[in-house]
């Protein structure tokens, strides 16, 4: 273990003071390493962190982006500590996106728990796109993007083996202990995603080390703040599905009443130039201009029916 940021002092959750705070000696040079020295000469700086929840993966992610921006993750909460407002903590792609725009070069982003936005393959695939969508300005700014996942095997090839930089995956040896890590840099990490894919098994490619990650819970913001932070997006993510189904629901509606009336219109159009002209003779005048599509011949007829009954009813 090396310490680091001794020049600060930090506070951890009961208030304690710590003079910086350590980091495994092997870890600090890989991170330096495999994406410091990158995203310096601007190249791609995601970085990968997986672990099973509770495993310690957030917390060990919070220490490692503060280490190489001593800024993260926001302004400061002058609250008399070097706690920081969660700024760059993000969980939405929407939260995402305004970090990238909003962060000054050289400054580090943490997508924690991507989980929570949903396990489907779409929404990793939109996280994905959204990240390289981004990546211009994330290479021009020299950002560093620390991605939280359950697995690397939740990407996509492309995405998994070219544009990110290295893995650190945390685990817990006896499903109690927190914080116990693996490395893998580029090559290793590319390496376990080919031959552990297909059962997505972590043990069959040898990490370069291992070691243990330093508690540093509470030192860099509030933790009722980034609680808080979470909780809102959860409730987002859980809402958006169901909005969206209201308001697909809503629009369907819609277009229907709009059919209708028009049909209606047209029916007693035509029946005004020909008083027998009936609702099959308005379907029928419509169906050539649909001609064989089946969705449209199913829609004027569930329409003309509407106008029928309508009809029949005056």
């Amino acid at each position: 273990m090396v310490i680091v940021n001794e020049q600060i002092t930090f506070y951890n959750k009961n208030g304690v003071k710590h003079e910086g705070y350590y980091i495994d000696g092997y870890l600090k040079e890989n991170i330096e390493n495999y994406l410091v020295k990158a995203v310096k000469h601007k190249w791609d700086g995601v970085m990968l962190i997986t672990g099973m929840e509770g495993s310690g993966k957030s917390v060990g992610t919070f220490t490692l982006a503060h280490f190489v921006d001593n800024t993260f993750p926001g302004q400061p909460l002058n609250d008399g500590t070097p706690r920081r407002k969660c700024d760059r903590i993000v969980f939405t792609p929407k939260q995402f996106m305004e970090a990238v725009d909003n962060s000054k070069p050289e400054q580090a982003i943490v997508w924690d728990e991507f989980v929570l936005g949903g396990m489907s393959v779409d929404a990793m695939t939109t996280m994905q796109r959204l990240i390289v969508k981004k990546m211009v300005t994330i290479r021009k700014k020299r950002l560093y993007i620390f991605l939280v996942i359950p697995t690397i095997f939740l990407l996509k090839k492309y995405f998994a083996i070219l544009r990110t930089r290295a893995l650190v995956h945390f685990y817990t040896p006896d499903g109690v202990a927190r914080g116990y890590f693996k490395f893998y840099n580029y090559q290793t990490k590319n390496r376990l995603y080919i031959k552990g894919l297909k059962e997505w098994n972590h043990g069959i490619v040898k990490s370069n080390f291992h070691g243990r990650a330093t508690n540093t819970e509470g030192y860099f913001f509030d933790a009722e703040e980034y609680e808080r932070k979470k909780d809102e997006a959860i409730l987002q993510l859980t809402q958006e599905p169901e909005k969206k189904r209201k308001e697909l629901s809503d629009l369907r509606k819609e277009i229907k009443l709009n059919c209708d009336t028009a049909i209606t219109a047209l029916h007693f159009n035509l029946k005004n130039q020909n008083p027998k002209h009936t609702y099959e003779d308005t379907a029928q005048e419509l169906n050539k201009y649909y001609g064989e599509d089946k969705y449209y011949a199913d829609l004027v007829g569930k329409s003309c029916r509407v106008v029928q009954k309508r009809i029949n009813k005056e």
